[in-house]
């Protein structure tokens, strides 16, 4: 079996292809970088463990993400019921091709870094 063509998301690993991604809107869109995001989720909003799972991840796979943009991150699920609980609860899908995984909230959400 070819890398990433499981069902499964793993954390460090690229979105598996035949697995689906659907997102919910949030109506925002994050400034700054990668970093500055992951600080946010674990200072602000209190994911220290998504915060350290996700700078880890990323400084493992070679990305700096003091050098990242915020926006190439996006949270997905691979259930749209689990998608639709988050936000506006309209979940789409969202493409994800060839992004890697770099944090999982634990209820079904991954942060995944899309391709630049």
């Amino acid at each position: 079996m070819r890398a990433g063509a499981g069902r499964t998301p793993k954390v460090g690993r690229v979105w598996p292809s035949r697995c689906p991604a659907y997102r919910s809107a949030s109506g925002f869109t994050p400034r700054g970088t990668l970093a500055e995001l992951l600080t946010f989720t674990g200072e602000e909003q209190g994911n220290k463990d998504i915060q350290a799972q996700g700078m880890a991840t990323a400084r493992r796979l070679g990305v700096n993400p003091s050098r990242v943009a915020a926006r190439l991150a996006v949270w997905v699920s691979h259930r749209r019921a689990v998608a639709n609980g988050y936000n506006d609860g309209n979940a789409e899908p969202w493409d994800v091709a060839d992004g890697r995984v770099l944090a999982e909230d634990g209820d079904g959400g991954w942060l995944v870094l899309v391709a630049s």
